[in-house]
């Protein structure tokens, strides 16, 4: 009936004025605010538990580091003492300091 009106009207496309509602999509629905503040915890608790891994990861390598340090430290210290006995006299190797 509208559409019909339209065209009485002098207009030759109504279609510019009014749509039919049957090809009328429906609006999105407005997002849930409690599906966000969950998804937003989801995010910081994955977020947080990658950063955990990361730390993790990055302990193992220091103690890693930590222990070849100790390892060539007692090395340097073996070659220290066998100069020292073989020479009879305080040795430094490297940047150690005499004792």
């Amino acid at each position: 009936m509208a559409t019909e009106f339209i065209k009485n009207s002098g207009y030759v496309n109504p279609n510019k004025f009014i749509s039919n509602p049957s090809t009328v999509e429906p609006p999105e629905p407005k997002p849930d605010p409690a599906l966000i503040m969950a998804q937003s915890a989801q995010m910081d608790a994955q977020a947080n538990a990658q950063k955990k891994q990361a730390d993790a990861q990055k302990d193992q390598a220091t103690l890693q580091l930590d222990a070849q340090k100790f390892d060539w430290s007692k090395k340097v210290q073996a070659a220290e003492v066998g100069l020292e006995a073989e020479q009879a006299r305080p040795v430094g190797i490297g940047d150690r300091k005499l004792k």
